[in-house]
C-alpha cells in the first residue's frame, strides 16, 4: 500500500523504496526515515533536535551525521527528478 504525500506526489513504499512519477529507488533506512519525516512536516521544516529521534532513534547525533544524511536524501530526490531538495540550515532541516 503506497502512502502518497500531498507534496509533489512522493511515495514511500515498503521495503524502503521511494517513488516519484514513474521512477523508484530503494534507499537506506536513514534516508527513508529522513524523507518520511520531512515530507510529513506541515511546513517542510524540522528542527535537528526533533529529527534525531525520528531518524536515528536517539536524542542527538553528530552534525556530520546529519549533514551526510541530508546530502544522501538530496541525492535521492535529484535521482528521482523531484523538484524539492532537502537542505540543512543551521539547526533546521527543510525542504526547498
Amino acid at each position: 500500500m503506497a502512502a502518497a504525500t500531498a507534496k509533489a506526489d512522493l511515495e514511500f513504499l515498503p521495503p524502503e523504496t521511494v517513488a516519484f512519477g514513474k521512477r523508484r529507488v530503494r534507499v537506506g533506512g536513514t534516508s527513508y526515515r529522513l524523507l518520511q519525516a520531512m515530507f510529513a512536516a506541515p511546513k517542510g521544516e524540522v528542527a535537528v533536535a526533533d529529527l534525531c529521534p525520528l531518524v536515528w532513534g536517539r536524542a542527538g547525533v553528530e552534525r556530520n551525521t546529519v549533514k551526510g544524511a541530508v546530502h544522501r536524501a538530496r541525492q535521492v530526490l535529484m535521482g528521482l527528478r523531484h523538484p524539492r531538495r532537502v537542505m540543512l540550515d543551521d539547526e533546521v532541516v527543510r525542504l526547498d
